[in-house]
């Protein structure tokens, strides 16, 4: 019993999410790129194709850890950061998808697309990986 609970445990603290990008997407995003791309500072791609960022439900693990990651803030603070972004008119907030087969599908199908999603549920086939945390 304690050693499946140890094993479950250890799943779950490494657990790999990836960014994702349509795989005619070839651009080469940096964990800074991805920041500002979050942060609503950059609208198009490196080749110049508008972004349209897809970001998952507050208080997930995936987005906690995202947000942690990349952002290097929290999840209240990146709230209030986006609201101002918002009440400015300067942003439109990210899509919110809340199961990663539907992230997939919305990236395969939108080559302007970014997104991030656990590891085991990329598909090399249908989206290309651009970083992992």
């Amino acid at each position: 019993m304690v050693l499946c609970c140890a094993l479950l445990v250890s799943n779950i603290v490494l657990a790999e999410y990836a960014v994702i990008v349509h795989p005619s997407n070839q651009s080469s995003l940096s964990t800074l790129d991805i920041r500002r791309i979050y942060l609503a500072k950059v609208k198009q791609f490196p080749d110049g194709e508008m972004i349209q960022a897809i970001d998952r439900p507050e208080g997930t693990d995936i987005r906690g850890a995202f947000v942690q990651f990349f952002l290097h803030t929290d999840e209240q603070r990146l709230r209030a950061y986006l609201a101002r972004l918002l009440f400015t008119g300067k942003v439109i907030l990210p899509k919110i998808v809340s199961s990663d087969e539907d992230v997939v599908n919305a990236v395969a199908n939108n080559p302007r697309t970014i997104a991030f999603v656990e590891s085991g549920f990329v598909d090399p086939q249908r989206v290309r990986v651009v970083a992992t945390f």
